[in-house]
């Protein structure tokens, strides 16, 4: 991926702003603008800094915040402080790593979690997990062209990534690109068709672009998965009175 080497080292200066408060104690646009293109090294000198200064503002911002949290959590669950230890125990245990970041991703602790998946990538650059677990985190923190670059590498290592392609679709809603999004979100339930969740997103997207028939389809398929969807029954009533059956809509 392009700036790999100057991303990974731009890492390892995160983590040492950030090795005061984390427990090392370790003791996430559009899709199309985000294709390679030929640039000079004067841009990419440019987008590069960029990146730096984006890094550093949000780690700035959040790392204290986050560093109480961190210890509050670990002191009740013994389970993630072993989890940690092994992790700053072994620079390229990355399975810990990976695990750790996940548990902080679901309690959004986006500086720490971005931490960790960008130490795995230095020890595993082709982990597709790692890939798009930074992709979720730049997501959240409103960079979708970081989101996007690192969501395509996701899926590009690993093209059954429900996840990577349901991120891509959301990334390009964001892009107001509803044709492109559903095509992911479509995609997303074609390799997890057992998940409402796809399902439910292709069928808003499919809503917005004016394809009601298919809207109601997806919809539909996405409420039997999962019933208690309460925003997919609302969306299926709108297209179900675009389609001119207010009674059923109601």
């Amino acid at each position: 991926m392009r700036y790999r080497g100057l991303v990974l080292s731009l890492s390892c200066i995160t983590a040492l702003l950030m090795s005061s408060c984390l427990w090392r104690r370790t003791t996430s646009v559009k899709v199309s603008a985000q294709k390679e293109k030929p640039a000079s090294s004067s841009n990419s000198s440019a987008e590069l800094s960029d990146y730096i200064r984006s890094v550093l503002k949000i780690s700035g911002e959040n790392t204290a915040a986050e560093s109480d949290a961190i210890t509050k959590l670990l002191e009740t669950r013994p389970d993630l402080a072993a989890i940690a230890r092994r992790a700053a125990r072994d620079a390229k245990d990355v399975e810990s790593r990976k695990q750790l970041a996940g548990e902080y991703m679901d309690r959004r602790f986006f500086v720490s979690a971005f931490q960790l998946y960008q130490e795995v990538l230095s020890v595993a650059p082709r982990d597709g997990a790692a890939e798009l677990g930074v992709a979720r985190v730049w997501f959240e923190w409103g960079d979708y062209g970081q989101a996007a670059q690192h969501a395509e590498q996701a899926v590009a290592l690993d093209p059954a990534s429900a996840s990577g392609l349901d991120l891509l679709g959301r990334i390009e809603m964001r892009g107001n690109d509803v044709n492109a999004a559903a095509s992911y979100f479509l995609a997303a339930a074609r390799v997890q068709p057992e998940n409402a969740e796809p399902l439910a997103n292709a069928g808003y997207a499919l809503m917005l672009r004016g394809d009601l028939g298919r809207a109601r389809t997806c919809l539909e398929q996405a409420l039997n998965l999962d019933g208690s969807a309460v925003e997919t029954h609302n969306h299926l009533g709108i297209v179900l009175a675009g389609l001119g059956e207010p009674d059923v809509a109601l």
